[in-house]
């Protein structure tokens, strides 16, 4: 029996090595704002997902490049990289301290610099939004990736020994993004996650993170997922080669070989004229592209005028502090039996066998 996701994974360290083109990303610059009517000049977006798997770590690059259109026209886009970040001497590293070397001589205190990586953690999700059941790959900042965590660890108030929720699979999150008018810049918005209700409240004790759960937990008697929830599970697995969903996130955010570069780069030359939004990207494009040249980058080397089809993508405002994390908890409802610390009771035979499919009950660590 093979597990779909396991929750022991560090949260920290994970890359693997496949590269997956997915339409359907959920980011939080698309939720759409409204205004609370609760609070003057503010702003906020709700929204409620279930965590599939994750989170694994990603640190993006855009290269501004040269492309062609399929009749051969060319225009300004982007190239997207995902950097290493075990390593600091990388193709990607040695680009960003070029640029940065040339951009300080122009402007000491330039602060902005294209090559420097946009950092995600990537999730598996199910969207409560939707009208169809269906998981989805989720990029999340920092914050986000921090006040799931704090939910999933946070010990229970009143029951000792045991976790306020336990692991984010078993529960809904709501995630709140927050825009205050009144302030400009990255402090303008903050990020909040609430658990609105979890029936395993005080159920899974703290040790869980060292040992996982039973190996005959059942997902679906257990009432973690419904029928729905688990087929599009297992249609997600099955349609992406079969892999345990981490190690599907691992093979995701894989990161970019020297040699994947460059040879992208051939294809799509480094555009050191490049602009945006009116404005040079590299403000002096000649030194720049001497230091390119000891690298062997392919370039463009002199100034183009291209029509611009993809735009520069736009960080999500991130605050420098952590987000407020606010716990609900609500009365559980009663079990029979503790499904973490007694055998489940009897349940119907196809529904644990569709979980268990989607289950690694073999391992040591027998977790999602």
């Amino acid at each position: 029996m093979e597990e779909f996701y396991n929750p022991l994974d560090t949260d920290e360290a994970l890359t693997g090595g496949l590269n997956v083109d997915f339409e359907k990303i959920d980011r939080t610059k698309s939720w759409k704002l409204y205004a609370d009517k609760t609070q003057r000049n503010i702003e906020r977006a709700d929204v409620v997902r279930r965590i599939i798997a994750g989170p694994v770590l990603a640190q993006y690059v855009w290269a501004p490049v040269v492309k062609k259109d399929d009749n051969d026209k060319e225009f300004a886009g982007y190239n997207v990289f995902r950097r290493n970040y075990l390593e600091k001497s990388t193709l990607l590293d040695k680009l960003y301290l070029a640029e940065k070397s040339v951009a300080l001589q122009a402007d000491p205190d330039a602060k902005d610099f294209q090559f420097k990586y946009d950092e995600k953690w990537i999730y598996l999700v199910l969207c409560r939004e939707h009208t169809t059941t269906e998981v989805w790959l989720a990029e999340y900042n920092k914050n986000i990736k921090t006040g799931i965590r704090e939910v999933q660890h946070k010990e229970h108030p009143v029951k000792k020994g045991f976790l306020l929720y336990g692991p984010a699979v078993l529960y809904d999150v709501m995630i709140s993004k927050i825009f205050d008018k009144t302030k400009r810049g990255i402090s303008a918005t903050s990020y909040s996650v609430v658990v609105p209700e979890s029936k395993f409240s005080g159920k899974v004790p703290l040790d869980f993170w060292e040992r996982g759960f039973l190996p005959d937990f059942d997902f679906v008697a257990r009432g973690v997922f419904t029928t729905d929830e688990m087929d599009a599970i297992e249609k997600f697995r099955s349609e992406h080669g079969g892999f345990k969903l981490n190690e599907f996130l691992r093979a995701y955010v894989a990161p970019s070989r020297d040699e994947d570069v460059m040879k992208a780069l051939l294809n799509n030359p480094l555009n050191p004229f490049a602009e945006k939004k009116g404005k040079r990207v590299f403000p002096d494009p000649k030194s720049f592209m001497a230091e390119l040249a000891k690298l062997n980058v392919h370039m463009l080397t002199a100034p183009k005028d291209l029509a611009t089809k993809e735009e520069s993508p736009v960080n999500d405002e991130i605050p420098t502090g952590e987000p407020p994390v606010e716990d609900q908890s609500p009365e559980s409802k009663s079990f029979k039996a503790n499904p973490f610390t007694e055998p489940p009771a009897n349940s119907p035979k196809e529904e644990a066998k569709k979980a268990a499919a989607a289950v690694d009950t073999s391992e040591a660590e027998a977790s999602w």
